[in-house]
């Protein structure tokens, strides 16, 4: 399962120190921003991952690294159900918003048919901007019964996290940048740009520029952005908190009793 781990992140490790750097320092952050509010997990890149009920793996830099699917790889179904449909609208603290409707700076963009502009200032470095107008969510059914089956899995890792709920956006507009003092303007008509901060909504009409390269730019995607995970653990089927460190996660952990001579190894 080692293998499954490096391949995963193996278009990381091949760039250069610095690059490597700031690649973990953009994941680690942006893991961070997003569990700050909804309590998600992120994925890593967001929208192109595969992320789905039953996927299990390990936490890399805060985001979740996928081997496999418990019903591929152990023959346990996850039974996933629909979940009501939500909407995220997610800034960084350090970005600030000037709206300008037909030239002149406005608190909120109206329906109008003029030209208007959206300049976002990213001040600080890795710093996130996240729109989705609909978040579609698929949840497991019984976490308990999927953690009974796992128990008696004899290569079961207690290290290794299940997603129990999967979060897909569409469309989603992410900007992300390492630099700081970046300053992206959005230009168009008042009532797209009032579609962008309100649904998430990129219209073909839309411009987009940046003073510094954007680390993410996705436009009106729709993939996955997040997860929420458990594991198995030592004491019995309640709730556990583990640490937020780069490479934990914060809340959603199950544990389930496995025998104490079960080893510990994290893939």
């Amino acid at each position: 399962m080692g293998a499954v781990f490096a391949s995963a992140i193996a278009a990381t490790q091949r760039r250069s120190p610095s690059a490597k750097l700031d690649d973990m320092t953009l994941m680690r952050e942006y893991a961070s921003f997003l569990c700050r509010s909804p309590g998600w997990h992120a994925v890593w890149p967001p929208v192109a991952s595969i992320a789905e009920v039953g996927d299990y793996g390990v936490f890399h830099e805060g985001v979740f690294v996928r081997f496999g699917n418990i019903r591929d790889d152990f023959d346990i179904d996850p039974d996933p159900r629909q979940t009501e449909s939500t909407s995220v609208s997610l800034t960084s603290a350090s970005v600030r918003m000037i709206r300008q409707q037909a030239g002149a700076n406005v608190n909120a963009f109206t329906a109008a048919d003029v030209e208007a502009r959206l300049v976002v200032e990213l001040s600080r470095g890795n710093s996130f901007v996240l729109r989705a107008q609909r978040v579609d969510g698929t949840t497991m059914q019984s976490m308990m019964s999927v953690a009974a089956a796992l128990k008696l899995i004899p290569a079961w890792r207690r290290s290794w996290y299940v997603v129990s709920t999967a979060y897909v956006g569409a469309p989603v507009v992410l900007l992300a940048t390492k630099h700081s003092d970046t300053v992206v303007t959005i230009s168009g008509k008042a009532s797209q740009l009032l579609q962008f901060e309100t649904q998430g909504a990129f219209d073909a009409g839309v411009s987009l520029q940046a003073s510094h390269d954007l680390a993410l730019e996705l436009r009106g995607k729709r993939g996955p952005i997040a997860v929420r995970v458990f594991r198995l653990g030592l004491f019995g089927l309640v709730p556990k908190s583990v640490d937020t460190g780069p490479d934990a996660v914060a809340d959603d952990a199950v544990e389930l009793d496995v025998p104490a001579d079960e080893p510990e190894d994290a893939f």
